[in-house]
C-alpha cells in the first residue's frame, strides 16, 4: 500500500491521510510521520504522538497532539497547509495483510 494524498488543517489541528488500501486503524505509528517544508527536506517536524480515527478503510483522520500543532505552525510561513509534504518512515500503518505502507 502507499500514501495516496494528505491535507493538513491548522487551524483544525488534523490531517487526512488517504491510502491506495484499506489500512488497520490499530497499525499506525504516527512517530513515523514527519510533515516537511518541500519533498526534499528541509525544515520540518516529526509527530510525537496523536489519535486516528478511520472515516474509511482508506482514509483516516489524525488529531495531531497540541505539542506537534504548535511545533508545525512555528515553522509558518515556510510550512503552510498548501505547502506542506509528508514523509513517512517503514512502519507507519499496515493493510488487512500486515503489509506496511510504503515510503
Amino acid at each position: 500500500p502507499s500514501l495516496l494524498n494528505f491535507t493538513l488543517d491548522m487551524n483544525s489541528g488534523i490531517v487526512l491521510l488517504t491510502f491506495s488500501k484499506p489500512i488497520l486503524v490499530q497499525s499506525f505509528d504516527l512517530t513515523k510521520l514527519t510533515l516537511q517544508v518541500n519533498v526534499s527536506g528541509g525544515p520540518s517536524v516529526t509527530l510525537t504522538g496523536g489519535s486516528v480515527t478511520a472515516i474509511t478503510n482508506t482514509t483516516f483522520l489524525v488529531n495531531l497532539t497540541s505539542t506537534d500543532l504548535n511545533n508545525i505552525k512555528r515553522l509558518q510561513p515556510v510550512i503552510s497547509a498548501s505547502t506542506a509534504y509528508a514523509s513517512l518512515t517503514y512502519g507507519l500503518a499496515a493493510d488487512l495483510a500486515g503489509v506496511y505502507v510504503l515510503p
